[in-house]
């Protein structure tokens, strides 16, 4: 909480994230320090289980969401009594650094948690593959946690990785509310999200609606794209420059497609872009499969809400998806069929909240046997439990989340 300013900063001078996104971040990364000791303390009441630690939890954090996902890990496994090794992305260390500071001044020995500094690839793949580490707690690429499990089957992964993720606007929907929501949810963070819709799918009397597509592209041009520092701006630059996938999006139009809002770089920074739509994308194409994590929104056309499912759920991925609908029928059928990890019925399908919506996905987007994080069970899986028949735990102790993991891993 009192780094609050400095984390701000850091994310900002070094992710490029805004102000606007970077606060509550940080609200969530307090909420997982908070809870995830509060949900071992429940277990705590029951004196005929034993519990005790895995060993040694190696957590690989992304650049996206550097403050949150890392401390979340973090204190699950140390909550737990683990040993910790905390790889931050190399496009983010700085942020990593200032968390593990954060950890250490507060208590935690440095014995208990200690920082990498190394690049991804090859040194990710040697530090996964060490047989001294018991468990991998890892955010990031689909194909990086397929090598984990491949080189390390024996180790307990719990990778949360890519997504193609789609909302759908139905006939019924509230067409200014599903452009509002559209809007954030593709483009916040620049699309930088492993959450934001990539995929927009209208059913046919929406798509056809060119009152719905003049008002959805003139909401996307009032976002301000510039410098973070500057709070007017509601998208700031990329991580980095455009690359491989999400280049080849740029840049190709295939059949029947077009730019309904053509692809725009700074003339100043290569890194800053804005929103970009393509329209009439196919199904099977390569907007339609390929995951791009930019401000790139793909749109494609459905003949009803059973279609639209279809073409949401023909992606290898199920991480996050939307419903624009005030139809309690098509809610029913859409969350009963549709497949992905969260589900959001008319609203954004970014900015999960700590227990209210456990985060993690299906299919290609979840790796591994883990749970979903910010759920009751996420810390437990750290940690080992048995049965005993003589109490070990004591009652209930009144402490600070952290004070908790300290006294947790000291033992």
């Amino acid at each position: 909480r009192k780094r609050r300013g400095d984390l701000i900063g850091i994310a900002a001078a070094v992710c490029g994230k805004t102000f606007y996104e970077s606060d509550p971040e940080i609200s969530e990364a307090i909420d997982f320090v908070e809870y995830y000791p509060h949900s071992l303390r429940l277990l705590e009441q029951q004196t005929s289980l034993g519990l005790s630690p895995l060993g040694v939890v190696l957590v690989i954090s992304p650049w996206n969401f550097p403050i949150a996902i890392p401390t979340g890990g973090v204190a699950a496994a140390l909550a737990c009594g683990n040993s910790v090794l905390f790889k931050p992305s190399p496009l983010a260390f700085p942020l990593g650094e200032e968390i593990a500071k954060c950890f250490w001044d507060a208590g935690i020995p440095r014995e208990a948690l200690q920082l990498v500094c190394c690049e991804d690839g090859e040194p990710i793949q040697t530090l996964s593959g060490h047989p001294d580490v018991d468990t991998i707690i890892f955010t990031g690429g689909t194909h990086t946690a397929l090598n984990m499990l491949k080189k390390r089957p024996d180790a307990e992964l719990s990778a949360e990785t890519g997504g193609k993720n789609a909302t759908i606007v139905t006939a019924l929907a509230d067409r200014d509310q599903a452009v509002e929501h559209v809007l954030h949810s593709a483009f916040s963070h620049s699309g930088q999200k492993c959450s934001a819709t990539s995929l927009l799918v209208l059913e046919r009397e929406v798509y056809d609606d060119e009152t719905f597509r003049r008002q959805l592209l003139d909401a996307i041009q009032t976002l301000k794209v510039g410098s973070v520092w500057n709070f007017s701006n509601k998208m700031g630059p990329l991580i980095r420059e455009p690359m491989a996938d999400f280049r080849k999006g740029l840049e190709t139009l295939e059949d029947d497609e077009s730019w309904a809002l053509p692809p725009k770089c700074d003339e100043t920074n290569p890194k800053l872009w804005h929103p970009a739509v393509k329209w009439g994308v196919r199904r099977g194409s390569f907007s339609h499969q390929t995951e791009f994590f930019g401000p790139l929104l793909s749109v494609m056309k459905a003949e009803s809400l059973e279609d639209a499912i279809e073409i949401v759920n023909g992606t290898d991925y199920g991480l996050t998806s939307g419903l624009e609908s005030l139809d309690r029928r098509e809610q029913k059928i859409w969350s009963e069929k549709i497949e992905a990890g969260n589900l959001y019925i008319n609203r954004v399908t970014t900015g999960a909240i700590v227990l209210r919506q456990s985060f993690g996905g299906m299919g290609l987007s979840s790796i591994g046997a883990g749970i979903k994080a910010g759920s009751p069970n996420y810390a437990v899986q750290f940690c080992k439990i048995e049965e005993s028949d003589s109490p070990t735990q004591g009652p209930l102790r009144e402490e600070s989340p952290l004070l908790y993991i300290a006294r947790n891993w000291q033992t």
